[in-house]
């Protein structure tokens, strides 16, 4: 986007590249230190109930685990190491959306990526409680997504995925365009 000659940048994962982990603190620093942007995260669930950051079900692909994220308790998940995308480990481990939000307080807008072991209801709630709502953005991909995140907490800000010119005039008529 681009607005008064100034570009927001989206950091996909955090910015993950060679050497780095996605969805990891160590990668959004280093991705800040290269240019000012925002984070997309990934948001999942684990088994005894706790918010961390993995673009997956499982945690095969980007730690040196196995299993689902649902499956594993938060002590299992941060006992992982990381892995970048070629598999190679690369310090750190796993973070909680707690230590993304501590980490990006006053650096940066989260833009939060809801996996479907959570709900946009459980991650308002910790928006209002962390007073977190105006340095994230909820990503929808449906109308149906936005109208929801819109109705559970109206300042919101809200990133929806629009496909053809017939999504805006809905959106309009839901009050969010």
């Amino acid at each position: 986007m681009q607005e008064k000659n100034q570009t927001i940048v989206e950091a996909h994962r955090g910015g993950n590249e060679e050497g780095y982990a996605e969805n990891a603190i160590e990668t959004f620093s280093h991705t800040l230190a290269m240019a000012p942007a925002f984070m997309e995260i990934n948001i999942g669930k684990t088994k005894d109930g706790a918010y961390v950051l993995m673009h997956d079900d499982g945690v095969d692909r980007t730690t040196n685990g196995h299993g689902l994220v649902t499956a594993l308790t938060l002590a299992e998940i941060q006992a992982l190491s990381l892995k970048d995308d070629d598999g190679r480990p690369v310090p750190g481990h796993p973070p909680t959306l707690q230590a993304a939000l501590d980490w990006a307080n006053g650096k940066t807008i989260l833009a939060l990526d809801i996996k479907p072991s959570v709900t946009y209801q459980e991650i308002t709630d910790i928006m209002r409680r962390e007073h977190a709502e105006n340095r994230v953005v909820f990503i929808t991909y449906t109308n149906a997504q936005a109208e929801l995140a819109h109705r559970l907490d109206p300042d919101m800000m809200i990133s929806v995925s629009i496909n053809r010119e017939s999504d805006i005039a809905a959106l309009e008529h839901l009050g969010l365009a």
